[in-house]
């Protein structure tokens, strides 16, 4: 399985940013070259034994929640008809900059994945065991 992950779709100059045009040109290229989009939806039924995994699979993850992840990656997904899964950082949900919740709803309705990318976004690294 190929597994990809970003950060924002966007019109930001930085490195965690890509364009929606570059976006939909590489969701086109994987569809043209036989790749099926999984969720993590699909991983857990694959795991509980109700799905096979496609043999040639992708994986897009989202990390953050970032606002421009909904206006511009979310409707090209749509469009292409390829799966994705957005990992929240859940206190920061309807902040600046960020998803809110009609637009997390709106995403669950059109059969997207949600997931958990912890509650404040800390270093897990520099956290103590406790």
């Amino acid at each position: 399985m190929l597994s990809l992950c970003f950060h924002e779709v966007g019109y930001n100059n930085d490195a965690l940013s890509v364009k929606p045009e570059t976006f939909r040109h590489f969701l086109r290229q994987l569809k043209d070259r036989g790749y099926v989009f999984v969720d993590a939806n699909d991983l857990a039924s694959v795991k509980k034994g109700e799905k096979e995994m496609p043999k040639k699979a992708v994986f897009i993850g989202f990390d953050d929640g970032y606002k421009n992840n909904y206006v511009y990656a979310y409707p090209i997904l749509k469009e292409e008809g390829a799966k994705a899964t957005f990992f929240l950082v859940s206190n920061s949900i309807s902040t600046d900059n960020r998803m809110t919740f009609n637009d997390i709803k709106q995403m669950i309705a059109d059969g997207f994945a949600i997931g958990s990318h912890t509650a404040n976004h800390v270093r897990l690294d520099e956290l103590s065991p406790e």
